[in-house]
């Protein structure tokens, strides 16, 4: 039971880090998009490329958003369709993110092996890397903290079922038995 508590703080904790991080980086690409400021850490940078890739982050990052907010929302009202759609959004954008970036270190090794050895080539190959281990690491951790907070929505909402679905006769007679979570386990069952 202590457990599952530390869950839902846990959850609270990760859904605001998760907003606020999200509106950080909305901000910051909104920001390039208007001033045109070209990051160079895509393999074709500037121009039309780098406006729909600024783009596409900018709003995976709305997105991201507006998610986190449905997880504090399935939290808060023990909704599991809103803590799913959470799940389910944070696997897209995993695999996405792990797709684009062992494609980009496959092109890389590509640029290598027609022997195009140049340092950048090495430190951007460095940093995709990285970035794959720490999108694995961060999913690990995400999974848990989600998969934490669905057993703590289920519980509390066979918890709640089960005193609304028993007469209040009946539910004092079964708690001083000690038989409640019987016929709890019967009727979700």
């Amino acid at each position: 039971m202590e457990q599952k508590t530390i869950f839902r703080k846990l959850g609270f904790i990760y859904a605001v880090f998760c907003f606020l991080g999200s509106t950080f980086g909305v901000i910051v690409f909104f920001k390039q998009l208007v001033d045109h400021e070209s990051v160079c850490s895509e393999i074709f940078c500037g121009g039309n490329e780098f406006m729909i890739v600024t783009s596409i982050h900018m709003l995976v990052f709305i997105l991201s958003a507006i998610v986190s907010v449905f997880l504090k929302l399935g939290i808060d009202e023990a909704e599991l369709s809103y803590i799913n759609i959470h799940k389910a959004f944070m696997l897209t954008r995993n695999l996405v993110l792990v797709a684009r970036w062992s494609v980009e270190s496959a092109t890389i090794k590509i640029a290598q092996i027609r022997e195009n050895n140049s340092p950048d080539l090495e430190d951007y190959l460095t940093k995709v890397t990285l970035l794959l281990l720490s999108v694995s690491v961060i999913f690990g951790v995400e999974m848990w903290i989600t998969n934490g907070i669905q057993r703590y929505t289920l519980q509390k909402l066979q918890s709640s079922f089960c005193h609304l679905a028993l007469l209040p006769p009946l539910a004092n007679w079964l708690q001083k038995s000690g038989g409640k979570k019987l016929i709890c386990r019967i009727i979700l069952a």
